[in-house]
């Protein structure tokens, strides 16, 4: 199964990763967004074996800058999932075929 996200995220960086529960929060490996446009990125998926990647699965994700710099998700501009340190995280829930995600700035912050 390959998982395709395409998506805007609005940071002042190059260098942004996305980091969840389908990769142990980065522990081990991150997996870096690609950059293919102003404010757009894409990130492939494609094991096929991961039961994180099936239809209907729920995924929760951060995004992440350098290796210290976690957002802070809003739960009133996206949807959140409340996590065990008191905080929130992303949450997505897979669908068939291709998976477009809305824009999303870091740390909800809209422009702010």
């Amino acid at each position: 199964m390959l998982l395709r996200w395409h998506f805007e995220l609005v940071v002042c960086y190059l260098v942004a990763f996305v980091a969840g529960n389908f990769n142990d929060w980065c522990q081990e490996t991150c997996d870096e967004v690609i950059r293919i446009a102003n404010d757009q990125y894409d990130i492939i998926f494609t094991n096929s074996i991961n039961s994180f990647f099936q239809v209907d699965t729920e995924l929760q994700f951060k995004f992440k800058i350098n290796d210290a710099n976690w957002e802070t998700p809003n739960p009133e501009v996206s949807t959140c999932i409340e996590n065990e340190y008191g905080g929130h995280n992303r949450l997505y829930v897979v669908t068939s075929g291709n998976n477009s995600l809305p824009k999303y700035w870091y740390n909800d912050e809209s422009g702010n």
